[in-house]
């Protein structure tokens, strides 16, 4: 009898050793939306080299368009993080009364103003008086372009008139001439200057590091409040398995492009140009205190301009160590 309870005790431990991780304890899924941006590619990178799965978690992306629709989705319930949500929307949408928490900072901006190639404007100044298009109010289109106008001593809301849309929408009006300028982001940019249309009016991102001597910090991960207090260890998880995609986008380009290309749609050809162009400006370190500071300082400028109801602290909502 003492020979049988060994036998068995033997196989149960062989069977538990022989079986995945996953059935022992199901992986917690977390749905991570991204506004199409070259910025998403360790996303694409972690879902298909299975990092995920690696830290116990199983990730399922959505794409969206435009960074509004992304908020609505994380505030309605359908996303538990974005994994390129701007550092300011984060923010916006806590003073509106959503509960999202910042985690790590991803990117430094890839924004450019466009205009037409044949119109005569030399700098963002000659634009006052203008319209001009951005993607979203709440975005970084328009919130990066307001802090550069205001930069250089023009008032967002008295000395232009913003039009939003998608941007093959205000690429359009930029085409048919209703608009003077459009405010975009690669892949978009490079796409657009090979139609011959276009040329590059101003880099906002490079007016305000002029003006405040400082980066501008542009995107993030940025999760559910809610999702975070019931699935902290599956955050950690998403984060380990984040650094593990930004480190082999910048080691792999050319890997990491082609991966990429099926999730945003656009040739692997047409990414690399767009990251050229970027500079694969990923910060390569997490968010620690000094991150933090320099976020706070762009919160203070942007409720100089109104951009911000309240004063921001991003203490209160930006988990350094989820």
């Amino acid at each position: 009898m003492r020979v049988k309870q060994i036998i068995w005790a033997g196989a149960a431990a062989v069977l538990m050793a022989a079986t995945p991780l996953s059935a022992a304890a199901a992986a917690t899924k977390v749905v991570v939306g991204f506004n199409v941006d070259v910025n998403t590619i360790p996303l694409h990178v972690l879902v298909a080299k299975g990092w995920d799965k690696k830290y116990g978690i199983e990730v399922e992306s959505k794409g969206f368009a435009r960074a509004s629709d992304s908020h609505t989705a994380l505030r309605g319930g359908a996303l538990d993080a974005i994994v390129n949500m701007g550092t300011n929307s984060v923010a916006l949408l806590n003073q509106e009364g959503g509960d999202v928490k910042g985690i790590r900072v991803i990117s430094l901006p890839h924004f450019k103003v466009l205009v037409r190639k044949d119109a005569p404007y030399r700098t963002v100044a000659y634009l006052k008086g203008r319209k001009m298009a951005v993607t979203s109010i709440a975005g970084t289109s328009y919130i990066l372009t307001a802090m550069a106008l205001r930069a250089i001593n023009m008032d967002p809301k008295k000395d232009a008139e913003i039009v939003t849309g998608a941007p093959a929408t205000i690429l359009g009006l930029l085409e048919k001439q209703e608009v003077a300028s459009v405010t975009l982001w690669e892949p978009f940019v490079a796409n657009a200057l090979k139609t011959g249309m276009v040329r590059v009016l101003e880099d906002p991102s490079k007016i305000y590091k002029d003006r405040y001597g400082e980066d501008f910090l542009h995107t993030s991960l940025a999760v559910s409040g809610p999702f975070l207090a019931k699935n902290r260890e599956a955050v950690r998880s998403l984060l380990k398995a984040l650094e593990e995609g930004i480190q082999f986008t910048l080691d792999h380009p050319a890997e990491s492009n082609q991966i990429a290309a099926g999730p945003l749609k656009m040739p692997a050809e047409d990414l690399a140009d767009a990251r050229k162009s970027w500079g694969d400006s990923f910060l390569r370190v997490g968010t620690g205190e000094t991150i933090v500071q320099r976020l706070n300082n762009m919160y203070a400028r942007m409720h100089e301009l109104k951009i911000l109801e309240k004063p921001a602290d991003a203490r209160q909502f930006w988990v350094v160590n989820p």
